[in-house]
């Protein structure tokens, strides 16, 4: 069964056409199977990269809110030491007049130190 003759009738004359022979279209077949192998281990191959690549993302998520609320405590540390400093700002502003008094009284008993020395 190699060949199939086939008997189509054309303006009243015989016409016989030949089939392929039946290996031609096995290895036709066959290698139509080994590309779809082929495409089959592709797309597996490509659910692993994709995979991988989901879990490297969840694993940067994590990182990004770790990242986040790191910066979070930052500011608040950052703000509390601008409340702090601002405090200490206001205190020795007030007491400036009191500062320069004293450097003033360290100032005449260095100068009579040396004068009496």
């Amino acid at each position: 069964m190699d060949m199939i003759v086939e008997e189509i009738p054309a303006h009243g004359q015989q016409r016989q056409l030949l089939a392929e022979p039946s290996s031609v279209t096995d290895s036709f077949l066959r290698s139509r199977a080994d590309a779809v192998r082929q495409i089959e281990r592709t797309i597996h191959e490509l659910s692993g990269v994709f995979q991988q690549l989901a879990a490297m993302i969840s694993e940067q998520g994590d990182m990004v809110r770790r990242i986040d609320m790191d910066v979070e405590m930052a500011l608040d540390n950052v703000q509390s030491g601008e409340n702090h400093i601002m405090k200490v700002w206001e205190r020795t502003s007030g007491n400036r007049g009191l500062i320069l008094k004293i450097f003033g009284v360290l100032i005449v008993f260095i100068i009579l130190f040396v004068v009496i020395s």
